[in-house]
């Protein structure tokens, strides 16, 4: 299973907007093409790209790092509810 091209179907990007899937995790074209191939693996940062964008995060910034922090609050707690 291609996690690039699972991702893109769970974010609602269809066939067509590849490029687009890959420039909202920071990928160039060419790049993004080797990904939904499979001729490239994904790397751990692209992953947590990945994740940022499902979970509609903007970029770090320092403006919003108090935002962040409550996320990751909220994650913290969710996840102690949910054992």
């Amino acid at each position: 299973m291609n996690i690039f091209v699972e991702w893109m179907g769970h974010m609602g990007f269809h066939g067509k907007q590849v490029s687009e899937a890959g420039r909202s995790i920071g990928l160039k074209p060419r790049v993004t093409l080797q990904v939904k191939a499979g001729e490239r693996e994904l790397t751990p940062t692209e992953r947590l790209a990945m994740s940022a964008v499902a979970a509609g995060l903007p970029e770090w910034s320092p403006e919003n790092a108090e935002d962040f922090a409550r996320v990751k609050a909220i994650i913290g707690t969710l996840k102690g509810k949910a054992a």
